[in-house]
């Protein structure tokens, strides 16, 4: 009996862990495919100070 209510109990962390995990990647986009940095497509060879700005 101890052992159904551990695995309730784990099972119950771990689909609670995912949900959460999920909706702060929903709400915040922490894995955007593209940096707002990143989004004007610049010269590759370009000199790093043209970079900075």
């Amino acid at each position: 009996m101890l052992a159904i209510i551990a695995a309730t109990l784990v099972l119950t962390t771990v689909v609670g862990g995912l949900i959460s995990a999920f909706w702060l990647e929903a709400r915040h986009g922490f894995h955007d495919p593209m940096p707002p940095d990143m989004s004007v497509p610049r010269q590759l060879n370009a000199p790093a100070w043209s970079r900075w700005s």
